[in-house]
């Protein structure tokens, strides 16, 4: 059995309140606040999946209070819809300013106000869904690259290291090859050397007739 979605309803007319628990009760789970004061202590406690707000209220008033809901990381991404008697067009274009995702007027047509709300919560779980995913994929993409900068690193070690060798064995070879050099320059000048000595053998014994 599916568990009903929680909306925090806050409004200063206790009348009004007892009206959206009474109307909405079937649908969902309504805890409801009388002040500004009372919503965030119910706030600290609980992550409604939509807040109903009104913009006329003691102390603090819906607007300030939907700024300080979408200041906090936690509470942030909660959806806020406000109900109002107020129908000035500057209300209205001052609670999408601040976050707001609807704007009815009292007195509310609660049907529409379901569909309304069904709507909003809706869009909210994919919302949070590709927001959980993005960090995953992200987790995933930063571990992944992690892992492609050790193999980099290894790569160009395993090359550093090869060039190594081949540059201490290019100079061993250098020096080897120098070495038979000249060591083959020795052995052609002592053969050179013999081919003299025994030409100059040959004509002394030719000379004294032997």
């Amino acid at each position: 059995m599916d568990l009903k979605k929680k909306i925090l309803a806050i409004d200063d007319d206790e009348l009004m309140l007892e009206l959206l628990k009474t109307e909405l009760g079937d649908v969902y789970d309504v805890t409801t606040s009388i002040s500004a004061s009372s919503a965030l202590k119910v706030l600290e406690m609980q992550n409604p999946d939509m807040i109903v707000l009104d913009i006329s209220m003691p102390e603090t008033n819906g607007f300030e209070l939907c700024k300080l809901i979408k200041r906090n990381p936690e509470k942030s991404h909660i959806p806020v819809m406000f109900l109002t008697a107020l129908e000035e067009t500057d209300m209205l274009i001052k609670a999408f300013h601040i976050g707001a995702v609807d704007f009815m007027i009292k007195p509310v047509n609660f049907l529409e106000l379901k569909i309304r709300l069904d709507l909003h919560i809706r869009q909210g779980e994919m919302k949070r869904r590709l927001l959980a995913e993005n960090v995953t994929q992200g987790k995933e993409i930063e571990s992944l690259s992690k892992e492609l900068s050790q193999c980099q690193n290894l790569v160009e070690d395993g090359f550093q290291d090869r060039e190594k060798n081949f540059s201490e064995k290019a100079e061993l070879y250098k020096r080897v090859k120098l070495r038979t050099h000249n060591n083959q320059r020795t052995l052609e000048q002592l053969s050179d050397l013999l081919t003299r000595q025994e030409e100059l053998i040959a004509s002394t014994k030719k000379t004294m007739g032997l």
